[in-house]
């Protein structure tokens, strides 16, 4: 078991691309897990936006599952034109993904309802919001020079839970510890932080399709 153990360890610090499928398969089933957490308090406090955020982030991981499982079947750059394809539809997907988010931070805005959580909630919130964007930061660092559009759009997916999960942390803090502050102050703080993360997400889905449609068509142009 000790050599088994070692020889993963070895593996995993010399091979990028078994080290980015790491990356991937664990970031996938991370995804899944903080989608079920947020069922289960959309099933708690009886609200379409703890649901709504499940299938934010299910569908996250559906994105990740299809650059998985690419990924685990070819090296890196094998196929450049197939990898810009699926960097394309990532970002359609978070394009259509925003908007809907969009109309839910408008929605949850409206109904004006905030909903105290247990500590261990808040806490656990703040772990997976902090460990998305500590590891966007160093994957960015880390994997840029592999020059993969998988990989980046990997990346880019990270950036967008962490960022989306940043807007739950927020949410969850306020009304669990922000009471004394009042309704209005939460409906502007959740208002502007969610017009932020609006924003941020879409430039970053039409950065991915713009960009990705320039690489593809220089290949139609090669062809």
């Amino acid at each position: 078991m000790k050599e088994k153990i070692a020889s993963l360890r070895e593996r995993y610090s010399s091979d990028v691309r078994f080290r980015v499928n790491a990356s991937l398969h664990w970031n996938f089933w991370l995804n899944i897990a903080y989608a079920l957490l947020q069922l289960g308090l959309g099933y708690k406090h009886h609200t379409v936006w703890y649901y709504s955020l499940a299938g934010y982030h299910a569908i996250l991981a559906f994105m990740r599952f299809f650059l998985m499982r690419y990924s685990s079947k070819h090296e890196i750059r094998e196929d450049v034109k197939k990898e810009w394809k699926l960097y394309r539809f990532c970002g359609i997907m978070l394009f259509g993904l925003n908007v809907t988010l969009a109309g839910f931070v408008y929605y949850i805005m409206w109904q004006g309802r905030a909903f105290v959580h247990h500590e261990i909630t808040v806490i656990a919130l703040a772990a997976y919001t902090f460990y998305m964007f500590t590891m966007s930061v160093i994957s960015f660092n880390k994997y840029r020079k592999l020059k993969s559009p998988v990989y980046t759009a990997g990346r880019m997916i990270g950036l967008a839970t962490a960022l989306v999960s940043m807007l739950t942390l927020e949410k969850a803090m306020l009304a669990t510890f922000g009471a004394a502050d009042g309704e209005e102050f939460r409906l502007i703080m959740t208002g502007a932080t969610g017009a932020g993360v609006t924003v941020l997400v879409l430039g970053m889905a039409i950065y991915m399709v713009v960009v990705a449609n320039r690489r593809l068509k220089g290949f139609k142009v090669k062809e």
